[in-house]
């Protein structure tokens, strides 16, 4: 698998079992329940602001890194969203 920004569809299965890669879905939560690609984590854009629309970046550094420890992200992890 490169180590660019993006992958192929077709590499993303290569990824499934690597334990330093985290996939985040960001459908709804029922999409997700439905259906998601095997290992996926969800994550609700709304839930890194509360809800509302921020002025500039999105949250802070304290928040994210917490939203982000939740779901097994730290800094070794290569996310695929």
């Amino acid at each position: 698998m490169k180590s660019g920004i993006f992958i192929e569809t077709r590499d993303l299965n290569d990824c499934l079992s690597d334990s330093k890669i985290r996939i985040i879905d960001f459908q709804s939560p029922r999409k997700y329940l439905k259906g998601h690609i095997p290992g996926a984590v969800f994550l609700s854009p709304e839930s890194l602001h509360n809800g509302e629309i921020p002025d500039g970046f999105p949250f802070s550094f304290e928040k994210e890194k917490a939203i982000f420890s939740l779901l097994g992200i730290h800094k070794e992890t290569r996310v695929i969203g």
